[in-house]
């Protein structure tokens, strides 16, 4: 599958989550995937995700299959769609950067 390029929502979202202190990567290669928004500090990766996503079969397939690699490398998929950021960019980067937070301080 050909990859489309950085969503607006996804630079969005990364910028929200920069102005907030949190050390995000957008558009990361993980050996197995381009991923939308790494936060390695928190173990976390933020895919932010069209419709197609959800509707399809195939779609939802690969996505698990994706997850699972993450999850090998210990790394959580947090999976969410364009119109949350589209109409609540400011409260999902405050969670975001407090889920961040208390992740961090639970890895060390």
């Amino acid at each position: 599958m050909k990859r489309k390029g950085i969503s607006s929502q996804s630079r969005l979202l990364h910028s929200a989550l920069i102005q907030r202190g949190v050390e995000a990567n957008i558009e990361k290669w993980d050996n197995h995937k381009h991923v939308d928004i790494s936060i390695d500090s928190a173990g976390l990766y933020l895919e932010i995700d069209g419709d197609a996503h959800y509707l399809s079969a195939g779609s939802i397939m690969r996505d698990l299959k994706r997850d699972y690699y993450s999850t090998e490398d210990g790394f959580d998929t947090l999976r969410i769609p364009n119109y949350i950021i589209d109409s609540n960019i400011d409260a999902v980067a405050d969670a975001l950067s407090e889920v961040c937070r208390l992740r961090y301080s639970g890895r060390k």
